[in-house]
């Protein structure tokens, strides 16, 4: 059975050599695929507010008829009308 490890000089190095640059680069992969679930997770985040975002800009410049009677809330159920009364009985 042979050795693991050369016993010249020349093959200690190279071996020397080979085992380093693999340790870097497992170092690097590490480093690069966490960098890269955080960068992945980040962007999830913002997708996710901007979409809720959009969808409120979009629930409110949509007009009423689109909404059926039970989504609107109560307060936009009055008419104008109705408020112009409770203003005047308040005041």
């Amino acid at each position: 059975m042979r050795r693991l490890v050369p016993r010249t000089l020349r093959g200690r190095l190279i071996l020397l050599i080979v085992a380093a640059l693999a340790v870097a680069q497992a170092i690097t992969l590490w480093l690069f695929i966490d960098q890269r679930a955080l960068a992945v997770r980040s962007a999830l985040s913002l997708e996710a507010a901007d979409r809720a975002g959009n969808l409120v800009r979009l629930l409110e410049d949509a007009p009423p008829r689109w909404f059926p009677r039970s989504c609107v809330p109560p307060i936009r159920r009055w008419s104008s009308s109705r408020l112009r009364a409770l203003r005047r009985s308040t005041t």
